[in-house]
């Protein structure tokens, strides 16, 4: 995870995280001083993850982003072993005698084609990053703050700077150097991309164990408050110990969350 992801990521989850515990304290506060109107009710009306976007949501999108770098990835790499072919096939074309260039030259431009085929089929839901028709894709890393935004990389021959061949060009070994030029130039170019769209989709799995571990622990600390809640309206002595039990066990529930979420976000 790169630095500017890290700050990202961190302040939406600091956000997040400092917005629960001072509701989660409130609430505890009321039970704590026997009020049993409004906060309690209010914060349990309340999701305690968002009130603009669940973290199911966020998951969901999360998820469609992961699919769509998946898509992504595995078009590059078929572009990539395409064009590793076209080298071999150019760098033939160097020594050949003149007359087995134009044959040459035709299974050249034949795999320069295929490669339009891998990036126009790597669309999920209508979201490619790599077509000529692609644009940046952002998601939600958190329910309430947080971004990444994935860049495109249109990615086929063309787009990558290769230029179909005029068969009779390649009778010129400079015309044959050129497009090993290109070639290699454009598979850097690939390795590039795909290192950047793996660093997005090792930040996007990141940020869904982030939602989905907040999500687990919110939905226990909401039930914990509630069970609190109930006790409060009771008058036994029994109850009233529960109350302070579970709402202890809510606050602590917190700080685990704080600890841990932390935690991944070192990595």
């Amino acid at each position: 995870m790169s630095i500017s992801d890290k700050i990202a990521a961190a302040t939406g989850l600091n956000y997040i995280l400092n917005r629960q515990q001072a509701k989660q304290g409130g609430a505890i506060k009321e039970l704590a001083s026997g009020e049993k109107q409004s906060a309690t009710a209010k914060l349990m009306a309340v999701p305690f993850d968002t009130e603009e976007k669940t973290s199911a949501i966020v998951l969901n999108d999360i998820g469609l982003a992961g699919s769509v770098i998946s898509s992504a990835r595995q078009a590059l790499a078929s572009v990539s072993d395409t064009l590793v072919k076209a080298l071999s096939v150019a760098t033939e074309a160097l020594s050949a005698p003149p007359e087995e260039r134009k044959a040459l030259a035709n299974q050249f431009n034949s795999l320069l084609g295929q490669t339009e085929g891998f990036i126009e089929h790597a669309d999920v839901n209508g979201l490619n990053l790599v077509s000529s028709r692609s644009r940046p894709m952002t998601v939600n890393t958190t329910s309430l703050g947080g971004e990444l935004t994935v860049a495109n990389a249109p990615s086929s021959a063309a787009a990558l700077g290769i230029a179909v061949i005029d068969k009779a060009s390649w009778l010129e070994v400079q015309s044959i150097q050129m497009s090993v030029n290109e070639l290699q130039n454009a598979i850097i170019s690939l390795s590039t991309t795909q290192s950047r769209l793996a660093q997005a989709q090792y930040t996007l799995g990141i940020a869904a164990e982030l939602n989905q571990t907040m999500s687990l622990t919110d939905n226990r600390a909401r039930a914990a408050i509630a069970e609190a809640a109930i006790a409060e309206s009771a008058q036994s002595e029994w109850q009233a110990e529960a109350k302070r039990t579970v709402a202890e066990e809510a606050s602590r529930e917190a700080n685990l969350r704080q600890a841990y979420a932390r935690q991944m976000l070192k990595g």
